[in-house]
């Protein structure tokens, strides 16, 4: 704004001034009023220059275009990038959801398979005869370790192994609480072959997941496993 007025006073004098010097080159006479406002007009426009001061400058920072559109995009990069982080998040809760629903007690690899191989061979070494004779059933399974099977295939799908290796690491045999599987003692290899001997007690799947109909995977003591599913369940039971 100050820059205009200066524009304006320097070409109002230096117009002033060259009519000045016409009229005198004819010896036209002045008035001293109109000499003096004249030459005013020249030296306030040369006094005050016609670049503004430094501390005045002639456009604000925060009007400069480039810096407008420097903002502009960093404003827009910083919103690009905060919705990005906001979808990686919602898809990892999703996906994080997701995983606990699937796997309630975490991914596992406690064969019902390799478990029923372990009960076969201490059978064959035993008379026939499968574990048994303890407090309880999952006691009675406990027998199994260390020589014929560990404490991974021995927790089930439910029962953090650490627990697990701490009771039998200690001389001690599992309850059940403790022991994932559901075991029926008292059994034989005479026995007929389609018996049911074992299967998980929460109803999961070969990696601890969840079956979409429920029910149980099942061991028979011919060494073959079948799914039961939820429906089927009670009537499985009864036989």
């Amino acid at each position: 704004m100050r820059a205009a007025t200066n524009l304006r006073a320097y070409f109002r004098g230096l117009l002033s001034l060259e009519i000045y010097r016409h009229r005198m080159a004819e010896s036209t006479e002045i008035p001293y009023d109109e000499m003096n406002r004249c030459v005013g007009w020249y030296k306030m426009a040369d006094q005050s220059s016609l670049r503004t001061p430094s501390d005045e400058p002639l456009m604000s920072p925060a009007d400069d275009p480039g810096r407008r559109r420097t903002r502009g995009w960093r404003r827009s990069c910083l919103t690009a990038l905060a919705a990005v982080v906001a979808v990686v998040a919602v898809l990892a809760c999703g996906l994080y959801a997701y995983y606990r629903w699937n796997y309630p007690y975490g991914s596992s690899h406690c064969c019902d398979i390799g478990l029923a191989g372990s009960l076969s061979a201490y059978a064959r070494e035993h008379g026939g005869a499968f574990p048994s004779g303890e407090r309880t059933p999952e006691a009675s399974l406990s027998l199994l370790y260390p020589k014929y099977t560990n404490a991974n295939a021995l927790r089930g799908k439910t029962v953090p192994l650490e627990t697990v290796e701490e009771i039998l690491e200690s001389g001690q045999l599992l309850g059940p609480d403790t022991c994932g599987w559901h075991y029926v003692e008292g059994l034989t290899l005479k026995d007929d072959g389609r018996i049911a001997i074992l299967w998980d007690k929460a109803g999961l799947g070969h990696n601890g997941e969840r079956l979409r109909e429920g029910g149980h995977y099942v061991v028979f003591l011919r060494g073959d496993r079948e799914y039961v599913p939820e429906s089927e369940w009670p009537a499985f039971l009864e036989k």
